[in-house]
């Protein structure tokens, strides 16, 4: 917060309040007159922000500004999103090395969304590898494997995410994974 004082015997201090209640108290002008306001520790919605100039005479004046506080977005009601895609390896078959890959959905307010339908494309080099479809468990994963998988980068976009009274929001994570051997 920023408050511009002048007065022809000088100002020593600028007050600030947030509803009434003071929040800061600015006596070095050097810097301006500014203080700092936390505005996570205020509830949403309509707040007046006052600044109130105190002269050397002891005389004030004050200032109010209407500010609107909205910490957090508002969830969407009715969406569904893709978390995370984590991929994991895991010795296969004859020393072969198996490939996991975890999608994990949930809805708009964090909660993990069980028996969502997932549609996905594994690309191995830049090309679809494979096309794997299914649900998500209680735990809002869906996870499938390739088995003995080749080296090379992979990478996993959902194409299509759906689950009763939801929508999903068409975004994919930023994922990649590169296997070696």
């Amino acid at each position: 917060m920023q408050a511009t004082a002048g007065d022809d015997k000088g100002v020593t201090q600028v007050q600030f309040l947030v509803d009434g209640t003071v929040v800061a108290l600015d006596s070095r002008a050097s810097d301006g007159w500014s203080a700092s306001w936390d505005t996570t520790r205020s509830p949403d919605g309509q707040h007046t922000v006052t600044a109130t100039a105190t002269d050397t005479a002891g005389q004030t004046a004050s200032h109010s500004v209407t500010v609107v506080v909205q910490n957090a977005a508002p969830p969407q009601a009715g969406t569904i999103s893709v978390s995370s895609i984590t991929y994991g390896t895991s010795t296969g078959r004859q020393g072969s090395a198996d490939l996991s890959v975890t999608i994990d959905v949930v809805d708009s307010v964090g909660k993990p969304v069980a028996n969502a339908h997932v549609w996905a494309n594994l690309y191995l080099n830049g090309r679809v590898f494979m096309t794997p479809v299914g649900a998500t468990n209680a735990s809002g994963s869906f996870t499938f494997k390739v088995n003995r998988a080749p080296a090379g980068s992979y990478k996993t976009t959902v194409m299509k995410l759906s689950a009763a009274g939801l929508t999903w929001d068409g975004v994919t994570p930023t994922n990649g994974f590169t296997k070696s051997r």
